[in-house]
């Protein structure tokens, strides 16, 4: 995956990739405060 460019991000035991990152970051932002 590395070779191919994509960039991860480690979530404890699971690998995201960046972008799933940031939707799961702005969806947990959302719903503390809401």
């Amino acid at each position: 995956f590395s070779r191919a460019g994509w960039i991860s991000a480690s979530l404890g035991s699971t690998i995201l990739r960046a972008e799933t990152a940031a939707i799961a970051a702005t969806a947990i932002a959302m719903s503390e405060l809401s």
